[in-house]
């Protein structure tokens, strides 16, 4: 089997693709597709999420999601709390000019969904999904 058609290839240049494409319309917000993804993930669960939260729905770490909040607030587009129960931790929230952007930047992940998916019929689109997920799930976390 050749590198080129080896699945772990394969993905890493699917997921080049997106984030290089999408990285690049999101310019015009200031903004990055991770964190436009944190941005989703906090509009979906509400006020006052604990990052913790935030690192365990990406897999990602600590120190990851401490740069991505940082710039995430001084953008001005999400605000940090102590944790109520936990002195110790921060808690995040949308602000107003966070929920506008998030808003405006869902055009590009719903396009990019569509172009990756295009050539696919829906049966095949649900298959997919079940084969990634199968991934995720089995082998990486």
């Amino acid at each position: 089997m050749s590198e080129s058609s080896n699945c772990g290839f394969l993905m890493k240049q699917i997921t080049d693709y997106i984030s290089k494409t999408t990285n690049r319309q999101l310019r015009e917000h200031d903004i990055t597709l991770s964190q436009v993804q944190v941005l989703g993930f906090l509009y979906e669960k509400g006020e006052n999420i604990p990052l913790k939260s935030i690192e365990a729905e990406f897999h990602i770490t600590q120190p990851t999601v401490a740069g991505i909040t940082r710039r995430l607030v001084n953008k001005e587009l999400i605000s940090l709390q102590t944790h109520p129960d936990n002195s110790s931790a921060k808690t995040a929230s949308l602000t107003e000019k966070g929920k506008q952007v998030f808003l405006e930047s869902r055009f590009y992940s719903r396009s990019m969904e569509q172009k990756i998916t295009e050539n696919l019929s829906q049966d095949e689109i649900q298959e997919l999904k079940e084969i990634l997920e199968k991934i995720i799930n089995s082998t990486l976390f």
